[in-house]
């Protein structure tokens, strides 16, 4: 059995309250992933939690969800459907992309995913209310590719949670999306980014990785460095404290 679960959503009426309250009964932080209706709780150890605004609760839908991560999701699926639970939602087989573009490379984000071209364009679809898509808007659904705005060609694009990171043939990088306490690396805690921002202090990436929280990128010296949450230490300079702009990864001890 491989299954974890990486966070546990709670639906309810006031997510602030909530989430701070147990944010302290865990002592951990609260992140506002889109204001007023989504914040997450930090915690030191285990999943996160999270706290959706849901004024009117729709009859017979849970009002908690749980995120799992699996390394063989189908065996999972088959051993939690044989012990009574019912699958609903997921697709067994390819649909294809609408909109007959011609892609090199494709990445998949928790609830949006954004390609590259053959034309070195980067497109986006799914989710946006926090900007990820960066067609400049904060549309919730889009069902089919959208241009990332700014003219940018790029070479690679990692889509992370809530926020989405793309390197060019010049080797810079630029993020777009939830800038909660500095995913973006543009030095700013400006909330949202509904279109790429170039990432702060004038290093040559050739690759970068969107997480849920924060971002890491390699120079084409291959130095690593990480920007962005660090309550767990993900940026691996050494400490807990959240970086504005890319921090140098720490050597081992």
């Amino acid at each position: 059995m491989a299954l974890n679960v990486e966070m546990v959503t709670f639906d309810c009426s006031d997510p602030a309250k909530l989430a701070a309250w147990w944010a302290e009964q865990f002592g951990g932080t609260t992140q506002e992933m889109i204001p007023g209706e989504f914040i997450a709780v930090m915690r030191p150890e285990g999943p996160r939690l999270g706290f959706q605004k849901v004024p009117d609760p729709t009859p017979g839908k849970n009002r908690v969800h749980l995120d799992f991560s699996a390394q063989d999701v189908d065996a999972e699926v088959s051993r939690l459907t044989a012990a009574g639970a019912t699958e609903v939602g997921r697709r067994k087989t390819p649909r294809l992309v609408t909109g007959g573009l011609a892609f090199a490379w494709v990445d998949a984000g928790r609830n949006h995913t954004c390609a590259i071209t053959t034309e070195s364009r980067a497109f986006c679809w799914g989710y946006g209310k926090s900007g990820e898509r960066g067609d400049g808007s904060v549309t919730e659904r889009i069902r089919a590719p959208r241009a990332v705005l700014g003219g940018h060609v790029f070479t690679r694009v990692s889509a992370g949670a809530f926020h989405t990171c793309g390197v060019t043939p010049s080797n810079q990088a630029w993020c777009w999306g939830n800038n909660v306490n500095g995913a973006l690396g543009d030095g700013s805690t400006v909330f949202t980014r509904t279109t790429p921002r170039l990432v702060a202090g004038g290093l040559a990436l050739n690759q970068v990785s969107a997480g849920a929280f924060h971002t890491c990128g390699r120079t084409t010296a291959s130095v690593g460095y990480c920007w962005g949450n660090n309550v767990s230490g993900e940026l691996g300079n050494g400490t807990t404290s959240v970086s504005l702009k890319p921090s140098p990864v720490s050597g081992p001890n």
